[in-house]
Order: C-alpha cells, then structure tokens, then sequence
C-alpha cells in the first residue's frame, strides 16, 4: 500500500496529503525497527538541518499576519520534509519496485491517449482536450492520469533513475520496463526530463568506458572491449542520424519557432528574480511564493526550485536547504544527485516539502532501514547508497 499512496497522490484530483498515509502505514510496518534505532536518539545532520528549517521557517511566518482561517496554512510546508525524510528512511526495495511498475503503468495509458489523440482520459477534468494534427510532438503531449505532462514526465524519470539506482528487475523485464519508461519520455516530451535522462546516460556511458580500462592492474578486459566498442558504433550511428536530422530535432525542441523557447519562463523568472532583490531576507515570510502569469495574479510557480525557495523563504534559511544538498553528494550518488538538481533548475521538484521527488532524493542519500532487510531480495549488485 505504500507505493499505491506515493503514486497515487500524484494522480489529478487525489489530494496531495494522501501521501502522508504511506508515512503512517510504514511507521506501523516498521515500528520495531523505530523503537530500536530511536531509542536513545541519536539525530544525524540531516534531521538537524530539516528541524532548522522547519523552526525558522515557523518564525518567519509569524513575522507577518496570515490571512487565512484554514489550519494546515498556519504552518509551513517545511514541516513535512519529516515525511519525506522518514518515508525513503524505512521504504523497501519491493515498495519502490511497485512503485516503478505503478508509473509504468500509467505510461501504457499515457501510450493509448497519444494513440487516440487525446491528452487524458479523465474526460471531465478541465485540461481534458482532443489534439488536432500537428507534426510538433509538443503539441500531441500524453498526460497520463496526471494533472499535466510535466508531471508524468517528471515522475518517468523518477522511475528509471530508480531502476538505475538499484538494479531493479531481472535484466530482461529490465529492458522492457526501461523502453515503456523512454516512450512515455516521448510522448509526455517534457524536454527537462529528456535533457536529464540523456546528460545521466552519457556520463554513466563515459563512466562504463573508463571503467573498461583498469590503469591500475592493467588488465584489458577483450570481451568488454568488443561489447563497448559495438556499443560506440551503434551510439555513432545514432548521432550521425541526429546531425543529419538536427534540423528536424530542433524544430520539435522549440516547438515550431526555430528558437529556443522557454515556455514562459522568460516571463516568470524575471518577476521571482526583482521579488528576490527586493525581499532576500525574509522572502514571502516562508509561504510559498506565486507570480502573475497569463492573467492570474498567482498563476504560477518558478518553475526552478531554487528560485522557488529563495523568494519563498530568503537568504538564511536558503542556505540550510543548500546546506542539505551539499552534504549529501558523494561519489556513489553524485549521478543521481546532479540529474535532480539539473531537472530542479527548470522544474519546481526539489524541496516541496513531500513529493515523489523529495522522497527520491533522500532514498539516494539515506540507508534507509527496510532497504537494508531487503538486500538479499536485490536481483543484482547492492544499492549504492550512503550513510547519512
């Protein structure tokens, strides 16, 4: 069930705070392991910046009157951070196995929207609507059961950096997992999403190549060799077949214009960025900040989560959300790390308080507890993570 409350709290129209339900339902799964690692306590750096956070943040507030009776908005969103923190600290490896087929599942709905040329199914939703011909995939974008393409997009590369992370699957439901998760790239064709998958695969791809070479004891390994070096011709062909139809690359990219195109950010991030200059201390007093766009006084986000946090909360606490980032980087999840930092840059997807994203984000970081109990349930090589 905890895989089913994560993903589904990103379907359209489910609450947000659904998600919180696969919090509980793993504090009761594993409250033996809570008791035993809890007592006595023992925070790590972790906790002690997100507590940080989460005080000042409180603080912040208070400097300045809320205009709302509604309780959950008299406290930051910073406070659910602790979910996702303990959400990826007791998660299991069958909970993130479900949880990539669950996405993958939704690519598949995603595959026959694109098929019958509609944008989703959830024909009483109001983004529901019926493409007309176009030859701009930007144009004939699937949304899944989600709110829009971004999101399913954002949550397919979630997906196969996850499947990337741990091995997941056997080596042949691998590859029939990762091709539905690199149609539903295509067919969502969120660009962010496709720029960061591309930028993990062709570091990881120089990584395997050095690798091939051990300087050290100088062994050549000849099968690996001839494995690579196939692999080489077939990645050659495939970018003498991009240059010669960069043209038509391109004009997909930029959706028709033949430029680079933003989608609005030109216009959103300019209004975040004077916010910011005239308001670094306090910010919007740690609620979360929305600009003018397309006629809505707050119609939309950053769209880039630093930016997002800074004109949210100010310098100060800023500076303890990078503080969380910087910390947690290490040369086994430095990869993963850097592809959702890139995606953040042009996505609001880090540091939402509890998201897919966010949750993500401290599997790579953490040993989480039912990980280690699941070790020998891997299919393959150990998880990679660090101790934090």
């Amino acid at each position: 069930m905890v895989s089913f409350y994560i993903f589904i709290s990103t379907i359209a129209s489910v609450p947000h705070y659904i998600m919180l339900l696969a919090l509980v339902t793993l504090l009761i799964r594993n409250y033996k392991a809570i008791l035993h690692n809890t007592f006595p306590f023992k925070p790590n750096l972790n906790l002690i910046l997100i507590t940080l956070i989460v005080f000042l943040s409180l603080i912040n507030q208070s400097l300045t009157p809320t205009t709302t009776d509604i309780l959950p908005s008299l406290f930051p969103y910073t406070i659910f951070m602790f979910a996702s923190y303990f959400i990826a600290k007791y998660i299991s490896i069958k909970d993130i196995k479900i949880l990539v087929l669950l996405i993958a599942l939704e690519v598949v709905i995603g595959m026959l929207e694109y098929l019958f040329k509609v944008n989703s199914f959830l024909f009483w939703e109001d983004f529901y609507m019926k493409y007309n011909t176009s030859n701009l995939i930007y144009f004939n974008k699937a949304f899944g059961l989600s709110v829009n393409s971004s999101i399913l997009a954002i949550k397919i590369t979630i997906a196969i950096l996850l499947v990337e992370y741990f091995k997941l699957f056997e080596n042949k439901s691998r590859f029939f997992i990762k091709i539905i998760l690199f149609i539903g790239l295509y067919i969502t064709f969120q660009r962010t999403s496709i720029i960061v998958i591309v930028f993990f695969y062709l570091i990881q791809f120089i990584k395997t190549m050095i690798a091939t070479i051990n300087p050290i004891k100088l062994q050549i390994r000849i099968t690996k060799i001839i494995t690579r070096t196939l692999f080489i011709v077939l990645i050659l062909t495939l970018s003498g077949i991009l240059i010669i139809n960069t043209g038509k690359i391109l004009n997909q990219f930029s959706k028709g214009k033949g430029k680079i195109e933003l989608s609005g950010r030109e216009k959103i991030w300019p209004q975040y960025i004077t916010f910011i200059k005239n308001n670094i201390v306090f910010g919007n007093y740690s609620k979360k900040y929305f600009v003018e766009y397309r006629g809505e006084k707050e119609g939309a986000h950053a769209h880039n989560s630093f930016l997002e946090v800074l004109s949210t909360h100010g310098i100060i606490i800023f500076i303890l959300f990078m503080l969380i980032l910087i910390i947690n980087i290490n040369k086994k999840n430095y990869l993963f790390m850097g592809s959702l930092v890139i995606l953040s840059l042009f996505q609001y997807a880090l540091f939402w308080g509890t998201s897919l994203v966010d949750i993500v984000f401290y599997i790579f970081v953490l040993q989480p507890i039912s990980l280690n109990n699941d070790k020998n349930k891997l299919n393959t090589q150990k998880p990679t993570l660090s101790l934090s």
